[in-house]
């Protein structure tokens, strides 16, 4: 059994901990998102008055960060609680306060949690999901190939990502094209200001690259220059 003082330690930490992760997933999702959704807006909704640009970046941006905050504070409120079950059932437990025990309560905690904050639809929610699903299959094929498992084990990230970047190219273009239905609105809506709007147009200015691309190019040139002239 824990002695009282160290228990009382323990739940200090476990309610800062899960506050200070409530508060992070706050600060981080309104970071990604207030910018990703601004630039968005102002990409495709700039001829629209200012209230209806912003009403969408502040939707996008609460709920963001209010999910974000929610999942993180409570996977963080999951692995507190068993923890401090377990030490008042006596278990003597090696990891520090905050992280899991197993991989098992891992599994469990980030689940359960995930079930009751990401499950339902939404263009938010599903943008973070095909992020991370992205990621976690790339993370997956390097736990095998370190696991030596074939044939992930005998092939490099080197040689098999021309043929990942490829196979991805290839795919994404032939769904569009013939099965436009199935891409999300947001990846459609990008496919089709590259691919399709580019058979119309109306002005001179359909052709010019925007001031900001210009000013991008610009910039790099100068950067050239002043780097080759031996400047920092």
């Amino acid at each position: 059994m824990v002695a009282a003082s160290a228990m009382d330690e323990e739940v200090k930490i476990a309610v800062l901990s899960v506050w200070r992760a409530f508060r992070n997933g706050l600060f981080y999702g309104t970071k990604i998102r207030l910018v990703h959704a601004g630039v968005m807006t102002l990409l495709f909704r700039r001829n629209s008055d200012i209230k209806k640009m912003l009403d969408p970046v502040a939707r996008m941006t609460y709920e963001h960060s209010r999910n974000l905050a929610m999942f993180a504070g409570f996977y963080k409120l999951f692995l507190a609680v068993s923890r401090l079950v377990r030490l008042r059932l006596g278990d003597r437990l090696e990891t520090p306060p905050g992280v899991p025990t197993s991989q098992l309560e891992t599994i469990l905690a980030a689940g359960l949690t995930a079930n009751l904050v990401w499950a339902r639809y939404s263009s938010v929610n599903s943008q973070i999901v095909m992020y991370l699903l992205s990621r976690v299959i790339f993370a997956f094929c390097h736990l095998l190939a370190k696991r030596e498992i074939q044939p992930f084990a005998s092939i490099s990230f080197s040689q098999a990502y021309p043929w990942l970047a490829t196979s991805v190219w290839a795919s994404v273009l032939w769904l569009y094209e013939y099965h436009p239905e199935t891409l999300q609105v947001s990846l459609f809506s990008s496919m089709d200001f590259l691919y399709h709007q580019t058979n119309e147009w109306s002005t001179a200015e359909d052709f010019l690259p925007s001031p900001a691309t210009a000013g991008v190019f610009v910039y790099l040139v100068l950067r050239a220059r002043q780097i080759a002239a031996g400047g920092k």
